[in-house]
């Protein structure tokens, strides 16, 4: 197992309760869970420690399958679920997000490790980036 990975950082200007549920309702994930001018065309939540997500990126009419399974669930401070998918070579990768009261709404930061090369962490690394400036727009 490859031993990359990345740590992406950004204050949301909402309280942690509300970016912890926009991390785990599915309508919610659908409006902002994907990078660049991809979308995300259906999201399925089992959200309970061993539980299953699924959400499909879709670019150009190509469906992006992503699944993984729920590790720790601690509202609204920390989530912690398994990511598989294409930009992993389909590996079980980890991905870590740890939400802090800040004075300016709340700290989000997000661990993805276990990456398989270089090339996926700075590819994940700017999709996450990406993917949290669609959270900020999102949330009050």
């Amino acid at each position: 197992m490859a031993d990359e990975w990345v740590r992406v950082r950004r204050v949301i200007r909402a309280p942690r309760e509300a970016v912890f549920t926009a991390w785990t309702d599915p309508a919610s994930m659908r409006l902002w869970l994907a990078p660049y001018s991809l979308t995300v065309g259906e999201v399925k939540v089992d959200l309970r420690v061993g539980g299953s997500y699924s959400l499909v990126m879709r670019r150009d009419g190509e469906d992006l399958p992503h699944t993984g399974v729920y590790r720790e669930i601690t509202p609204p401070e920390r989530l912690v679920f398994t990511w598989s998918s294409f930009g992993t070579q389909h590996r079980e990768t980890l991905v870590t997000i740890e939400l802090s009261e800040h004075r300016d709404g709340t700290e989000l930061v997000l661990t993805h490790e276990r990456l398989p090369d270089a090339d996926a962490a700075k590819r994940h690394e700017a999709g996450w980036t990406s993917i949290f400036e669609k959270l900020a727009a999102r949330l009050p």
